[in-house]
Order: structure tokens, then C-alpha cells, then sequence
């Protein structure tokens, strides 16, 4: 049997090469001559509302009754936003891997957060910037 690279067998690689390589064309940016700003990496810390700390209590106290992926997408979802979180519980209720109590319970306190504290804290940063660009 054939050795395999990441699924390709090693016999068809140089094909799998020229076949990738007639339609990628790979462009370095220092190729291309494009002058990219300097980037300016800063950290902001976000608190969490009463509510959006509910939701990561509920889903803490929840997560070990669920699988692998199914606590990666949980989680996933829950650092995205609570209504990410409240869609992906309520899609796993229907499809019956999750508590249609859990769904409730989670769509009960994602109503009580309009705005993410995410959301409100990006929107500052976003006016703080176009203030300071437009001085």
C-alpha cells in the first residue's frame, strides 16, 4: 500500500501539484509592492453584564453533558455573542442533542442582553478611532 501525505497518496502527489498550481498563483505581498499601514495591536478588556455571566454560568454548568464538538460549537458560539449561543442550543434541542429546557433557559437570558457587552465596547472603540482620524 502507498504512503500517504495528509490523505494523498504519494504516487499522485506531483499530479495533485500541477493541477492545484494551474489555478492558485501564490502573490507574496512584497511582490506585489503593496504598502500595508503598520499594525497596532491593542488588548481591551470587556466586562460582562450580570446577565451575560448567567449565560456562561448556565452553559459551565451544562457543557460536560455534551461531546466533544458539541461543547467546541457551544463554546464557540458563547464567546461569539448570547445570541449565537441562544441559536446553536436552540438548533441542538431540535435536533434533540440538547435539553429543550437548556434552549429555554438560555433564550430567556439572551433576551435580556440586547446588546452584547462585546458589541457596546467595539462601537466605542470604533467612535473613539474615527474621532481621532478625523482631528
Amino acid at each position: 500500500m502507498a504512503a500517504t501525505l495528509g490523505g494523498l497518496k504519494s504516487a499522485h502527489k506531483d499530479e495533485f501539484r500541477k493541477i492545484v498550481g494551474s489555478y492558485m498563483l501564490r502573490t507574496r505581498r512584497v511582490d506585489a509592492k503593496l504598502a500595508f499601514p503598520e499594525r497596532q495591536v491593542q488588548t481591551y478588556s470587556v466586562n460582562p453584564t450580570w446577565d451575560e455571566l448567567q449565560l456562561q454560568q448556565v452553559t459551565a454548568d451544562n457543557i460536560s453533558s455534551f461531546n466533544g464538538l458539541q461543547q467546541t460549537s457551544l463554546l464557540v458560539a458563547l464567546m461569539s455573542s448570547p445570541q449565537a449561543l441562544a441559536a446553536q442550543v436552540e438548533y441542538m434541542a431540535a435536533n434533540g442533542t440538547a435539553a429543550s429546557t437548556l434552549a429555554f433557559e438560555v433564550k430567556s437570558l439572551t433576551q435580556r442582553v440586547p446588546v452584547p457587552s462585546k458589541a457596546k465596547a467595539l462601537l466605542s472603540i470604533a467612535n473613539d478611532l474615527r474621532k481621532k482620524n478625523c482631528k
